[in-house]
């Protein structure tokens, strides 16, 4: 199968179309698939100043190695299949640059890889009515107690979990507003606040109604759907740490008898439009829906926010700015570890999976001035213990 190929449509630094093609035989028709259609930040950008080529002959060097490369593997590996990688739509792009590294060498098939969001790429990984459906999950947050229980009920056997760097989840927009709290944000989006004497339906409209500090600017926040790692880091560290900042939390832990699980999942709900948008999709969906709403702030991953940086601006959260060092040190409030799980089992069995993690884990691409930092994403400063952990089949059996 042809490798991905990219086609650089130059804005600051580009929007991407993914290519999908096949090698074909007379029969069979090239391939287009428009729900492969991908922001991949700064992929072509990133190679021009690695090589100092410009980014039509760095372009034309990738093309022909897909042509040779991927059709030359095909046929020499048609017996086999490829490398399964699906999850986190903030880790995709960066999957997709490594999968081209990996499949450099003819002899390597070129892994299929789907932006499909954490919970559903774990979800693949650990389907307790099937084998798993694929080789290797992508996740913009760790694993979940039940999801590990998953994985121990299935096929899967042991996981190894592999931290390779980190993220940060940004508010963007370009209303003027400067910062906000997660105590603002919970009672701006919170169907249920406290107003003192005990919870009370949200009537408010305006960002000014929940603090008289911020402007008179209607309340529109666009979050990615669900099933992301994106929407989870808000609906802990912003809806979940707001609701006890007001006092809700206590309020709605007597409504549900003192259960702490129910109380905590009606914190983190939200109100429907237009106070909340719910594309569906991860950052990339949030940001599509942003450009189209001048006052509106889109929850989108660190990556899109600097590689959009000239046209919004990143709305201080809980007095910190997200910034490579505070995302880095944890300082920054919504920052959070990517992540690569597998199984053991065929880290051992199977040698493209570990040859793809190894290949993730090297310095010229997680390293600290290696591409992982061209996605807007940051090195982990433990990387060489994590590439050591793996080596030894270490990190097997997630606690909590």
């Amino acid at each position: 199968m042809l490798q991905n190929i990219f086609i650089l449509k130059s804005d600051a630094y580009g929007l991407f179309l993914k290519l999908q093609f096949k090698c074909i035989n007379e029969s069979e028709i090239v391939s287009y698939y428009s729900n492969e259609i991908f922001y991949l930040m700064k992929y072509i950008w990133a190679l021009t100043l690695k090589t100092g080529q410009s980014w039509s002959k760095v372009m034309n060097v990738k093309f022909m190695i897909a042509m040779i490369g991927a059709c030359s593997a095909a046929a020499s590996h048609a017996e086999e299949s490829p490398l399964r990688i699906a999850g986190s739509t903030t880790v995709y792009p960066y999957a997709v640059m490594a999968a081209d590294v990996h499949a450099e060498e003819p002899s390597v098939l070129y892994p299929e890889i789907e932006g499909i969001g954490s919970s559903k790429g774990i979800a693949k990984l650990c389907d307790v009515q099937m084998k798993p459906e694929i080789d290797i999950a992508m996740a913009s947050r760790r694993i979940k107690e039940k999801e590990l229980v998953a994985c121990a009920e299935s096929d899967v056997g042991p996981l190894l979990e592999v931290a390779f760097g980190f993220d940060g989840v940004v508010l963007a927009t370009r209303a003027d507003i400067k910062q906000l709290t997660s105590a603002q944000l919970f009672r701006a989006l919170a169907p249920l606040v406290n107003d003192g004497s005990g919870l009370v339906r949200n009537s408010t409209t305006h960002w000014s109604q929940t603090d008289s500090s911020l402007p008179e600017i209607p309340i529109s926040v666009i979050l990615p759907d669900t099933s992301h790692g994106t929407r989870e880091i808000f609906d802990k560290k912003v809806m979940l740490d707001g609701c006890q900042k007001t006092g809700a939390f206590e309020h709605l832990l007597r409504k549900v008898d003192g259960d702490k699980k129910e109380a905590t999942k009606l914190c983190t709900r939200v109100r429907t439009a237009p106070f909340t948008i719910e594309p569906v999709g991860g950052s990339k969906a949030a940001w599509t829906s942003l450009t189209a709403s001048p006052t509106a702030i889109a929850l989108v991953s660190f990556g899109i926010y600097k590689a959009n940086s000239e046209s919004v601006a990143a709305v201080s959260f809980n007095s910190a700015n997200p910034t490579l060092d505070s995302i880095s040190d944890g300082s920054y409030p919504l920052s959070r570890p990517l992540y690569l799980y597998l199984s053991s089992t065929s880290k051992t069995s199977k040698p493209a999976v570990s040859q793809y993690v190894k290949t993730i884990l090297s310095d010229e691409l997680s390293g600290e001035n290696g591409f992982l930092t061209y996605f807007g994403l940051i090195p982990n400063p433990d990387l060489a213990q994590v590439r050591k952990d793996f080596e030894e089949g270490l990190g097997l059996g997630v606690s909590f």
